[in-house]
């Protein structure tokens, strides 16, 4: 398990990712915001709620509007389709060694839906910096994995 701590304003929020994962979309975070929310017991009800909310965020990764903390929590959990092309690749075989008990043509088919609906994401940055940063080559590296997966 992977928890990272980020401060603001002195408040920490643990991300907490399971390792498990069960190729089943949204169940990892749904894990992992459980085990957010046991292992964030000694804070305010308030606070390990809040800690939840944003991990489940990135299900979906469409925060409400005016909804700052879940605006810079999907850039930064989006951040890597940004990425220049050779980290994406290795990022895209990263995800494929997550999934490798689903047989190839079945990886394929999901992952070009995951793939569509991130291209279908607007904006699939929130913040202007995000939007600077990342955009161009997000909208880059997805159309190119997509056109690969469909070959």
């Amino acid at each position: 398990m992977l928890v990272a701590l980020f401060g603001n304003k002195g408040f920490g929020l643990y991300l907490v990712i399971a390792e498990v994962g069960s190729g089943v979309a949204g169940e990892d975070e749904q894990d992992s915001a459980a085990l957010a929310g046991k292992l964030l017991g000694g804070l305010p009800a308030r606070d390990a709620a809040e800690v939840q909310r944003l991990v489940l965020l990135t299900i979906s990764h469409v925060p409400e509007v005016a909804d700052r903390a879940g605006e810079l929590l999907c850039d930064a959990d989006l951040a890597v389709l940004g990425s220049p092309r050779a980290e994406y690749a290795r990022y895209v075989t990263a995800v494929r060694e997550e999934y490798s008990q689903v047989p190839d043509a079945d990886f394929a088919a999901g992952r070009a839906g995951v793939v569509r609906g991130l291209l279908e994401i607007e904006p699939l940055y929130r913040t202007r910096r995000g939007q600077e940063l990342w955009l161009d080559s997000a909208r880059r590296n997805l159309e190119d994995e997509l056109a690969a997966l469909e070959a």
